[in-house]
Formats: C-alpha cells, structure tokens, sequence
C-alpha cells in the first residue's frame, strides 16, 4: 500500500507541471535518480510516456528534439542519457 502511494505521489508531482518539457524533464530526473546513473530505459514506449505525462504525443517528440539539439540529452527509443 505504501509503495502504491509513494508511486500516485510521484506522479502528481511530475504531472502537476506547467509545460510539456518541465513534466517531461522532472521525469526523466526522477528515473535517472531511481537508476543512479545518467543513462537508464524508460519502461514505457512513446504513446506511453505522452499519456503518463498528460501530454500530445507529437508535443512530448518535438520537445525531446529540443533537448536533444540544445544537448540537454541523448535518447534511443526508450532508453535517455542525460548529459
């Protein structure tokens, strides 16, 4: 039960955010914490991660272009590197 409630906690937090990129950053952090590395695989494929996050899928992509371009982070499909 209270690993169930620590999980809907982490989720408000990371989709209480303003912006498609905040929630999507504050996501990725929180995965990259649990991994205790830079580089880690998301256990969701796009569509997923886009309605974990409340967002458009083709938003979420154009973002995770941004921040690739601006060399905030790598990415492969489901597995991110943040640099």
């Amino acid at each position: 039960m209270a690993d169930k409630n620590l999980i809907y906690h982490q989720k408000i937090e990371i989709t209480s955010r303003r912006t498609t990129r905040d929630k999507l950053m504050a996501y990725l952090r929180f995965q990259a914490q649990q991994a205790n590395a830079d580089q880690f695989t998301i256990p969701f494929d796009r569509q997923a991660l886009a309605d974990y996050l409340g967002v458009e899928r083709s938003a979420m992509s154009a973002e995770l272009g941004k921040l690739q371009r601006d060399g905030v982070l790598t990415t492969n499909r489901n597995q991110f590197c943040l640099l």
